[in-house]
């Protein structure tokens, strides 16, 4: 999502907007820094990727101290990180907000079941996890859905569980925008494909999948290993990369 932010964000410097992103604490870069345009705000006493040590408190009073200066006309969250901003719908400011969702509580809980099976030795764990889930959905996820005007979807699915978990109203907000690729950086490239083949030792007559994502369960490689498996018993010709 970081990579998603900062395509986006230059896509929109690229066409003349002012862009500003307020994020958690990062070690090796400074308080505040202008990358291609966009201006970053790094904030101290949060926690790099947390939304529950003091991102809520000193999100908030960045985005008041910013609009003082310069104020903003939308406000954009990447997935559901930008909950504390709900507040300010509740202000005179009545700034619009937007939000990009990458899923919501079903995924979540998809995560928890498949973590419980490999961490039912220690309870301690499991009840942390879920009292996580419970804060993420009434704190976090409830207010944000509630507060924005326009909700993105990254597919048809996202959409579809969010309407059964927070009602049809919200559903109403969805607009499915699948993500995009870089088409300068993505495409056939016969050379490097050759380079690819030749390392991994594979034949022209083989097909060559690809997976890529973290090595997690809930990634769920190991359907692809799977369907591999099933193939290979059909007699087809096929490779697997996981990367």
């Amino acid at each position: 999502m970081d990579l998603h932010s900062k395509l986006l964000s230059e896509g929109f410097i690229r066409r003349g907007h002012r862009v500003t992103i307020i994020s958690t604490q990062h070690a090796q870069a400074p308080d505040y820094e202008k990358r291609n345009g966009v201006s970053i705000y790094f904030l101290k006493n949060t926690v790099l990727g947390s939304y529950r040590k003091g991102w809520a408190k000193q999100s908030l009073a960045a985005f008041y101290e910013l609009h003082k200066q310069r104020p903003f006309d939308v406000i954009w969250s990447q997935s559901f990180d930008g909950f504390p901003l709900a507040k300010v719908q509740n202000d005179d400011l009545r700034i619009k907000m937007i939000a990009t969702l990458h899923g919501c509580i079903q995924q979540e809980l998809k995560t928890f079941f498949a973590k419980a099976i490999c961490r039912w030795k220690k309870p301690q764990h499991l009840m942390k996890a879920f009292l996580g889930l419970f804060y993420s959905y009434i704190a976090v996820q409830k207010p944000l859905l509630n507060a924005a005007e326009k909700l993105i979807t990254v597919s048809n699915r996202v959409a579809d569980d969010i309407g059964k978990w927070f009602g049809p109203e919200i559903a109403a907000k969805c607009t499915t925008v699948p993500n995009g690729i870089d088409s300068r950086n993505f495409k056939p490239d016969s050379a490097k494909r050759k380079i690819i083949r030749s390392l991994y030792q594979i034949s022209e007559d083989e097909i060559l999948l690809l997976t890529l994502g973290r090595l997690t369960l809930e990634k769920g490689h190991h359907f692809a290993v799977e369907v591999l498996r099933k193939l290979k018993i059909e007699g087809r010709k096929v490779k697997l990369i996981i990367v």
